[in-house]
């Protein structure tokens, strides 16, 4: 397994070159800065443009900036590309011929979480609601009783009596959201 890692990095515009792969696939390349931390540098980023990889290719181009401008991309122009960060994994390469391992620019993605579909608020604050239900504290589960312990034999001023009054809770679905749970943004 290769060691990979995610940094922080931005394309360098008008640095786009397209030509083919040893195996003749059509690909792209792209100069990209990694803009902070130890591995901050320069580095190029390839993409290929067969069946299975054509349409991420196109994604991470439009994630590093492109504006798909296709009259630009016929002309081998990427334009747009440096005008946004991105998150750039690089993971760890050693070449076959026991040369001196380097790291090789992968995956493309936005800067944050990626998910295909987010809640949007009605969805959240319904997805809150089970949560609270299944994972809540007191109004979601019955009380955790104590065991009782057992006492020494003792006269009347030694005995020990609970003093806490039982404390009745909600039902979940009739508990009023607060308005910290009513302003979650997922």
């Amino acid at each position: 397994m290769s060691k990979a890692i995610r940094v922080k990095a931005r394309a360098v515009p008008n640095t786009e070159a397209f030509g083919f792969a040893n195996s003749g696939t059509e690909q792209v390349g792209v100069r990209i800065e990694v803009i902070e931390g130890e591995h901050a540098g320069f580095y190029s980023w390839y993409g290929y443009f067969t069946d299975k990889a054509g349409e991420r290719t196109i994604e991470a181009l439009k994630t590093m900036g492109w504006n798909e401008d296709w009259a630009a991309f016929s002309r081998k122009q990427l334009p747009g590309l440096g005008e946004t960060e991105y998150e750039q994994t690089l993971e760890w390469d050693t070449p076959k011929d026991g040369g001196e391992g380097y790291w090789r620019p992968t995956f493309v993605n936005r800067i944050g979480v990626a998910m295909k579909k987010q809640m949007d608020d009605a969805e959240a604050m319904d997805f809150a609601k089970r949560m609270r239900a299944l994972y809540g504290g007191a109004a979601a589960k019955p009380a955790q009783q104590r065991p009782q312990q057992r006492q020494p034999a003792a006269g009347p001023a030694q005995q020990r009596t609970n003093t806490r009054p039982a404390q009745a809770e909600p039902p979940v679905d009739d508990a009023p959201l607060s308005n910290d749970e009513d302003q979650m943004n997922w």
